[in-house]
């Protein structure tokens, strides 16, 4: 009876711990990505290039490849809860300012706060999450966090789009900042109540040879690369490129990433019972063959078949590749280490909406998409490399 009680108490301690990391990781996309829905309608109000809307997007991520491997770092030493939800609040507060902005100038700054509050997740927050999960079931727990942040991205571009139309750009993203604020007191509360370590961990080890490290890291770099172009322009390509409304890019951005977090509670629990490196293989090379169709494709039924099966190859493979990060951190490392593979992403997500609006300024929209499966298709080949050498 006693043992059962015990269980019962470990069980919650999880419950707790990863239900308040999931709401989050839901929170910190939720308003990370609030604005490049509404892209369409800043360009229109400061008369803005593609390059300037660019210029927007890398700064909020030049300003997390700066912070996320000192945050993580600060977590390993000091701990995780309180530096998690106080960054979260300068989310909140940086994102609601931003629709008190008057030039772009303004836009900018606000935006460069916004990257500063969302630094804190993937490193103290994603360490957290390994903190807590049981080793054999890492797939599992990392598939539960990774819903709820792929649940705030499929979130942002349908509740701000359609905020915007009602509302305008401002007030929609002042409308979601406010949204946010019960649900930060509410992980507050979960993390108080919750125990730093869930459990008794097995001890660490970094079981993965450098050369697999190296090509699974060239392929998180290439997939951020795309990921932050996609997420940039993905709205806006379907209006310029295929005469969308905004409301219907908006949709069917949503649809995409919301394909991606139920695929993510699937994707941990292949995670768990196959190689990793299969899962992320198997991803990258379907997702090349299906963003090639979504850009030659213009019939809308068939663009909405596609674009939900390629959110949902997408969230197949974040659980099996954060996992992974797991196993190439030092013992005690793990903020470190999650802040460092995701500043390695965050730094050609940085170059992406940049090349993707240059591109487009000289070009168009199509180009650009074109040139991000070609990308993606180089992050398949790494992939591919990492799973040769890992059993070679």
């Amino acid at each position: 009876m006693e043992k059962l009680q015990k269980f019962d108490t470990y069980r919650e301690v999880l419950s707790r711990g990863i239900i308040a990391i999931g709401i989050a990781h839901f929170c910190t996309h939720l308003l990370e990505f609030a604005l490049p829905p509404l892209y369409p309608l800043v360009i229109e109000e400061f008369s803005l290039s593609y390059s300037d809307v660019g210029l927007i997007s890398s700064a909020v991520i030049m300003t997390m490849l700066i912070f996320q491997t000192p945050i993580g770092h600060l977590s390993d030493k000091r701990g995780r809860k309180l530096l998690l939800v106080s960054f979260l609040a300068v989310l909140v507060v940086s994102t609601f300012f931003t629709g008190l902005s008057r030039t772009f100038v303004h836009v900018l700054i606000f935006q460069i706060f916004v990257g500063i509050g969302a630094s804190a997740y993937h490193s103290a927050g994603m360490a957290l999450a390994s903190d807590i999960a049981p080793r054999k079931r890492i797939g599992r727990f990392m598939a539960v966090q990774g819903f709820g942040g792929t649940l705030g991205v499929a979130a942002a571009p349908f509740v701000v789009s359609f905020l915007g139309v009602m509302l305008g750009w401002r007030k929609a993203v002042q409308g979601v900042a406010v949204l946010v604020i019960p649900l930060l007191l509410f992980i507050w509360w979960l993390l108080r109540n919750s125990k730093e370590t869930a459990q008794i961990r097995e001890k660490d080890t970094v079981i993965l040879p450098r050369r697999v490290i190296l090509f699974i890291l060239l392929g998180f770099l290439l997939q951020g690369f795309v990921f932050r172009g996609i997420i940039s322009f993905f709205p806006t390509y379907l209006v310029d490129i295929h005469g969308s409304s905004l409301k219907l890019a908006g949709s069917l951005t949503s649809l995409m990433f919301l394909g991606a977090a139920f695929a993510e509670i699937a994707g941990g629990e292949w995670a768990d019972k196959t190689e990793k490196l299969n899962v992320v293989v198997i991803s990258y090379g379907l997702r090349c063959l299906l963003l090639y169709m979504i850009i030659n494709v213009f019939h809308v039924t068939a663009l909405v078949a596609l674009v939900l099966l390629f959110g949902f190859v997408q969230g197949l493979s974040i659980p099996a590749l954060v996992s992974l990060v797991k196993d190439m951190s030092p013992p005690g490392s793990a903020g470190k280490s999650y802040g460092a593979v995701f500043s390695i992403a965050t730094l050609t997500g940085f170059f992406g909406p940049l090349v993707v609006g240059y591109v487009a300024d000289l070009y168009d929209l199509g180009v650009s998409f074109s040139l991000l499966t070609a990308v993606l298709f180089f992050g398949f080949i790494c992939a591919f490399l990492a799973r040769y050498f890992r059993f070679k």
